[in-house]
């Protein structure tokens, strides 16, 4: 008994990270006898009294280290852009219903929710999805990057679909 509680302790504070929580659900979708789709839904909640931004990690950038994602995704070329380049350029760059996924910015404000649903052709791990979604707070971001982050420059929805090789 001992034992089992001591699991629910850690299931349930692995859900807790630093003012966030993450829930996770997942459904397999069979679409034929052959063909399935997995769905997940990654839904984080911003527990702390300050704002959080979210983005989702390429997938040779996984395993970095939490700043070196960082500077892969405000500074790594994307095409002829970087995302610090276009967050600068205030007057020209705006966060579009059509996005360019490189550029994929969240925030989340104290109390407030954001839901990913990721939809793939193979079962993944929790803990490769947690490492494909990264969060962190804002003040500590703009202690890195050195320059505000605009709203205009955010992904302006509550929810966002990623298709994960489909």
């Amino acid at each position: 008994m001992k034992y089992i509680l001591i699991t629910l302790l850690l299931f349930f504070a692995s859900h807790l990270v630093r003012g966030q929580e993450i829930h996770i659900d997942s459904i397999r979708y069979a679409l034929s006898a052959s063909v399935s789709k997995y769905v997940y839904h990654l839904s984080i909640t911003n527990k702390d009294s300050v704002d959080l931004l979210t983005w989702i990690v390429d997938d040779n950038e996984m395993f970095l280290s939490k700043k070196k994602k960082i500077q892969r995704h405000f500074f790594a070329n994307h095409g002829d852009f970087n995302l610090f380049t276009l967050l600068t350029d205030v007057d020209n760059y705006t966060a579009q219903e059509e996005l360019f996924f490189p550029f994929f910015l969240k925030r989340i404000r104290p109390n407030g929710n954001f839901l990913y649903i990721i939809i793939c052709n193979k079962s993944i791990s929790r803990d490769f999805l947690l490492n494909k979604i990264l969060t962190i707070k804002e003040k500590c971001l703009k202690s890195i990057i050195s320059i505000p982050i605009f709203s205009k420059n955010l992904y302006p929805y509550d929810c966002c679909l990623y298709l994960y090789g489909i």
